[in-house]
């Protein structure tokens, strides 16, 4: 994992890795009798690093692609990521084809930076941090985001004077969040799987995503 993702994955103040998908890791490995042991990396090596055996499996807020299931696997899906415009509050961007022509940052190489070129946007690559003063300072109109990004920068960062509008999901329909796996790993996939339905089941899932976001966005 990146650790640069929190609530998902980041460091507290003393260092340690703490967040959503890192207290979901340990559970799964807990179900699997096993210890987890975390790789830290940049997020640009971690897809990478998974095809050269560096580590076994990917946490990271990775979505369930097209592309990247001719590649590697996925193992059951644990979170539904609905697409979201974050903007100003005066400003009245509704949808994704209202972006059309208009500046929108965001980190490149993203699933989200994917859609805004997708909809002819004029793309502003930034660092994540920069995202949020890029838009009160009106440098750019608008992010495309994540229902759940949203939810964890409203509970974590400051976000006066911006708001969320839901995408249509006759635009962007949700994406599933998974973990990724080699394809040599038909049988870790099969465990893990088995350990997100049984946590799905129990209702750990659903405590993990209140207890990081503030709300349930592992069901639809």
């Amino acid at each position: 994992m990146s650790a640069q993702t929190f609530p998902y994955a980041g460091r507290n103040s003393n260092g340690h890795l703490t967040g959503f998908e890192v207290d979901l890791s340990k559970d799964i490995a807990h179900k699997m009798g096993l210890k987890p042991k975390f790789v830290v990396t940049k997020w640009a090596g971690l897809i990478s690093g998974l095809g050269t055996g560096k580590y076994d499996a990917v946490f990271n807020n990775i979505s369930v692609t097209r592309q990247r299931k001719k590649n590697f696997r996925f193992a059951t899906p644990y979170m539904y990521s609905y697409t979201d415009i974050v903007e100003p509050k005066d400003e009245h961007i509704k949808d994704l084809k209202q972006l059309r022509g208009q500046k929108v940052a965001d980190q490149g190489g993203t699933d989200n930076s994917l859609i805004a070129e997708k909809w002819h946007a004029k793309f502003m690559p930034v660092d994540g941090s920069e995202i949020l003063p890029f838009l009160r300072e009106g440098r750019a109109k608008a992010t495309i985001a994540s229902v759940p990004n949203w939810y964890g920068d409203k509970k974590y960062q400051n976000v006066k004077g911006l708001k969320m509008v839901k995408v249509p999901t006759s635009e962007q329909k949700p994406d599933l969040v998974a973990p990724l796996l080699n394809k040599k790993s038909p049988q870790l996939q099969k465990k893990i799987s088995k350990a997100i339905q049984e946590l799905r089941k129990d209702g750990t899932l659903k405590k993990l995503s209140i207890k990081y976001f503030g709300h349930d966005l592992t069901t639809k």
